[in-house]
Formats: C-alpha cells, sequence, structure tokens
C-alpha cells in the first residue's frame, strides 16, 4: 500500500527530474496534488533542494534512488507526465484581454 503523500512526492520528483527546477506553483500548474508546497517544503523523504526562493530541483542522482525503491510509482508518473506533456506540446500564447465595459467609438473630426 502506498500513501497519497508519496505518489505525490515521485510524481514531483519525476517532473523535477524532466524540468531541471521549477516552482510549487509550476508543479501545480503541471498536475501535482494540492499539497505539493508543503511536500516541498517539509521535504519528508529528502530528495528535494531548495535552488532559490521558490525554486526547487530533484537531489543529484535521486531519480535512480526513487527508481530503485519506487519502481512501480516512478513507472507509472514518468508515463503519465510523458502523455500529459505530449498532449500539451508547450506554453500556450495568452490571449489578449478582453476588454471591459462599454467601448467608447472614437470620434473624428470632419
Amino acid at each position: 500500500i502506498q500513501t497519497a503523500y508519496l505518489e505525490n512526492a515521485v510524481h514531483v520528483a519525476v517532473l523535477l527530474h524532466n524540468h531541471r527546477t521549477l516552482s510549487a506553483a509550476s508543479l501545480r500548474e503541471l498536475g501535482t496534488a494540492e499539497n505539493t508546497y508543503t511536500t516541498l517544503y517539509k521535504n519528508h523523504y529528502g530528495w528535494y533542494e531548495r535552488k532559490e526562493k521558490g525554486m526547487y530541483k530533484l537531489k543529484d542522482g535521486m531519480n535512480k534512488r526513487i527508481q530503485a525503491t519506487h519502481p512501480d510509482i516512478w513507472e507509472y508518473y514518468a508515463k503519465f507526465v510523458k502523455n500529459v506533456e505530449a498532449a500539451d506540446p508547450g506554453p500556450r500564447k495568452k490571449q489578449p484581454a478582453k476588454p471591459r465595459g462599454k467601448q467608447r467609438k472614437k470620434r473624428t473630426r470632419a
């Protein structure tokens, strides 16, 4: 039996392994659990390293250790992340903000 905390920790580790450095907000956008910030901050398993304020990376060699100790979970999330990233190839361009309220037409003088 695996805990949801462990599964999220491995999911975070897979994403950090693939992307090198990410913030908790970026990890959340990529589909990790709501408690991702707590997972990174508490670092219960000692897998993560704070690179700078709000940015985290996976400690060197940790991916191999996690793959050895939790191979089924690592494999599941490695495939999951690969499928998600294949379906969404990259960041989308922001749409221009829609104007609020009534728009006035510019008057031109004749």
